[in-house]
């Protein structure tokens, strides 16, 4: 009995909403390099299967290019280094090599749900504009 039990629990989690293959899908908003152009900046609207309103983050990248790359879900968490809850409006600035300023529009009350302070050898800074 208590082995069709933790069979039955099993399957039950495997089949709820979002607990079985998630897929999701990344928008690439902006991406810029930095000075040395060592490092890339990416900001992101990340929107998977059951959510609505998506994330907004900013993932950080050695080298130049667009994007970083996709885990096996279709979502980008490597480098992540800031997410907010919804699509917002995020702006990158390179202040040098190893200094990056992100710049959240009208984010105030939003849930914010990662703010690193550095990533690598990178120091990031925040602003919040109205």
């Amino acid at each position: 009995m208590r082995r069709v039990l933790v069979i039955c629990a099993a399957v039950a989690v495997l089949l709820a909403p979002g607990c079985a293959s998630r897929s999701c899908k990344e928008r690439l908003v902006e991406s810029r390099e930095s000075p040395d152009r060592r490092h890339n900046a990416a900001v992101l609207v990340r929107i998977c299967d059951g959510v609505q309103n998506g994330v907004t983050h900013v993932n950080l990248h050695a080298g130049y290019g667009t994007a970083p790359p996709a885990d096996g879900d279709g979502s980008v968490t490597r480098g992540e280094v800031f997410s907010i809850d919804g699509q917002r409006q995020i702006n990158v600035t390179w202040k040098g090599a190893q200094s990056l300023q992100v710049e959240c529009v009208g984010c105030g009350a939003n849930q914010v749900f990662k703010k690193e302070s550095a990533w690598e050898d990178v120091q990031i800074s925040y602003a919040e504009r109205e």
